[in-house]
């Protein structure tokens, strides 16, 4: 892999979760990188989409990396926890991603 990459364009959508107790407020998308040893780094707050009809955001990756993502949704009672079964894992090779 050289010194500089392509970066990789990924768009991640969810659904409304059925049980919010009120009307979801905004959404807030979380990303973590996943090192080569495996150890995960510290989740950083990527995106707040703050109309809630909107469940999508677009995230520019960079190939050889593997990142990991969750969203919570917020209301009046606050933000949803990030729960470990809620979490995707996307690794960029080659322009691809799983």
């Amino acid at each position: 892999m050289p010194a500089s990459t392509k970066v990789v364009e990924v768009t991640i959508t969810w659904n409304e979760p059925q049980n919010n107790g009120a009307p979801i407020t905004q959404y807030t998308v979380y990303q973590r990188t996943v090192r080569d040893d495996g150890s995960l780094g510290d989740w950083n707050k990527f995106n707040e989409i703050k109309a809630p009809w909107e469940r999508k955001a677009t995230l520019q990756l960079v190939k050889g990396k593997a990142y990991e993502f969750v969203v919570t949704a917020t209301n009046k009672f606050g933000e949803s926890l990030k729960e470990e079964r809620k979490i995707q894992k996307i690794i960029v090779l080659g322009g691809m991603y799983m």
